[in-house]
């Protein structure tokens, strides 16, 4: 297992933030992932999956990096499909489209992997990675493994139980329906992506995003030397010099104009 200390997270972050990870760990398989959490115990870590939707503050005692765990996928013929959680969630999507499988198209190119979209609920419109789900397996800061069905996690919109757990996504287990691909849908989700706005982003900021809308004028004029609103309301770009605090000072911003409380989608981690 990789050990660094002092560690530069810029890379490992979308929205492109220098952060330091005063220590890391790179486990590649359960067995060092669970025995390192064992070692932990008692002690305050961050876990790092793709690193999207993420915001970093500028140092980071411990973080458990999940990039090089297992990214195997199974698609079977009478049971679901399986699938580890460092699998990259656009790559699943295609792959479950490409064997037959309908009702996914509208979820092509989210970034990050299967385990943070599992967690965030990540979606698009009406689609949403769990609307197929069947089971999660789990493991705790103790390092036992859990195998939870779908209706014990309460997903809503950009939202599960799983983010106010104590554990670590590590496999999932979809059934999909067979049948027609929407390919208009398909057409219409790729020129979605390709042009969506460029450079280093989180994705979406709030959950109720709506409520930006009639603060149009007044989001965009907001002026910052490293950041700007993209062409959606709800996505900030990064010219890949912001800090955590021009961020965070950006985001409060928006939150002083708009009247109805905003709530976060992106997660914060770090100590300072």
């Amino acid at each position: 297992m990789k050990y660094y200390k002092n560690f530069q997270l810029k890379k490992f972050n979308s929205f492109g933030l220098n952060s330091i990870a005063k220590e890391i760990w790179f486990p590649e398989t359960l067995k060092k992932l669970q025995d390192l959490i064992i070692k932990l115990k008692g002690k305050k870590f961050e876990v790092l999956g793709g690193g999207t939707n993420v915001l970093l503050k500028p140092q980071i005692a411990r973080v458990i990096c999940l990039t090089s765990m297992p990214k195997g996928l199974y698609l079977g013929q009478n049971f679901g499909v399986i699938v580890d959680t460092n699998y990259s969630t656009n790559s699943f999507i295609s792959n479950v489209i490409e064997s037959g499988s309908k009702g996914l198209e509208g979820l092509l190119g989210i970034p990050g992997t299967i385990g943070g979209a599992l967690v965030m609920n990540a979606g698009s419109g009406k689609y949403s990675i769990s609307d197929y789900l069947l089971t999660v397996t789990t493991m705790d800061y103790e390092g036992n493994t859990h195998v939870y069905h779908k209706d014990c996690l309460k997903f809503d919109r950009r939202y599960s139980r799983l983010q106010d757990k104590k554990e670590i996504v590590i496999k999932a287990l979809f059934d999909f329906e067979t049948g027609k691909i929407d390919q208009e849908k398909i057409k219409q989700i790729k020129n979605y992506r390709q042009n969506f706005p460029k450079g280093y982003s989180m994705g979406g900021i709030f959950k109720n995003w709506y409520a930006l809308k009639p603060y149009e004028k007044e989001i965009k004029a907001i002026k910052s030397p490293n950041l700007v609103i993209s062409k959606y309301l709800n996505v900030i770009i990064n010219n890949g010099k912001a800090t955590f605090d021009e961020t965070i000072g950006f985001i409060n911003q928006i939150r002083k104009i708009v009247k109805e409380p905003l709530e976060l989608e992106v997660k914060i981690l770090g100590d300072k």
